[in-house]
């Protein structure tokens, strides 16, 4: 539905500058009810505008959680004038809120201007949240990436961060099993991502045929603990993915 110009308060206007450069400006018309070139226009008249062209150091943590996300959660979409440099964004429903503020965090100065901001509103109530990086020609090398060069760069933090954004886990009397969706990637992607987690956490995971579904790659419950190892190692405990997707054997 197309939204028609209406009239802003100042302190609509206010908030809006406030956000303008730090989230999505279609974002921000859908939150405020307003049309997007408004969005704009006080983008421009606050002077808000966020710098397009500026190169940001990338650290190896910062680096995983993009990698990760390319596979998982998360999105890179070219941005600007002339569509030149990348964005990343990442959105977790309510439930995975500390997780998506950890990767928020640890993105440094990619989200150093940005908020984390509220999606798929009901009513008065967000289902999810959303954070959205500095545009920059630093993110496009890995927009140009193929997945294969993305996989094959995953360190053991890049891996957990995939499972914990794609998988899911089974508690056994064995232990705890996980299970990670293998989405939208290809044969070969696939046996790249369960080589991957093989030789990085030296496992051995099986992939099974879904019928009419995405396959998925299988970990035994001797693999769920090196996956807790790795989590320890990493991620803070009280994180509430670690919560739920480790059922509470993470204390």
């Amino acid at each position: 539905m197309t939204k028609y110009n209406k009239r802003i308060s100042e302190e609509t206007r206010y908030k809006i500058a406030e956000l303008y450069g730090t989230m999505k400006a279609q974002d921000i018309a859908d939150m405020f009810g307003i049309a997007i070139n408004q969005v704009y226009n006080v983008g421009r008249t606050s002077g808000k505008s966020q710098p397009q062209n500026k190169e940001v150091i990338i650290d190896s943590v910062a680096e995983q959680i993009i990698l990760s996300g390319i596979l998982g959660d998360g999105r890179l979409r070219k941005n600007g004038k002339n569509k030149t440099n990348t964005y990343y964004s990442e959105c977790h429903a309510n439930g995975e809120t500390d997780y998506l503020m950890w990767k928020f965090d640890n993105l440094g100065e990619l989200t150093k201007a940005s908020k984390v901001y509220g999606k798929n509103k009901v009513d008065d109530e967000y289902g999810a949240n959303e954070f959205t990086t500095l545009t920059t020609p630093s993110l496009n090398k890995y927009y140009n990436m193929t997945k294969l060069e993305v996989i094959d760069l995953l360190t053991d933090l890049g891996l957990l961060l995939y499972l914990l954004d794609d998988g899911w886990s089974s508690k056994y009397v064995s232990g705890l099993r996980f299970t990670l969706c293998l989405g939208e990637l290809n044969e070969e992607e696939q046996i790249s991502v369960k080589n991957r987690f093989d030789n990085t956490f030296d496992i051995s995971s099986k992939i099974y045929v879904g019928k009419d579904r995405p396959n998925d790659l299988s970990f035994s419950s001797r693999d769920g603990c090196v996956f807790v190892e790795c989590c320890k190692k990493y991620l803070p405990n009280s994180l509430d993915i670690i919560k739920k997707k480790f059922k509470g054997l993470i204390l």
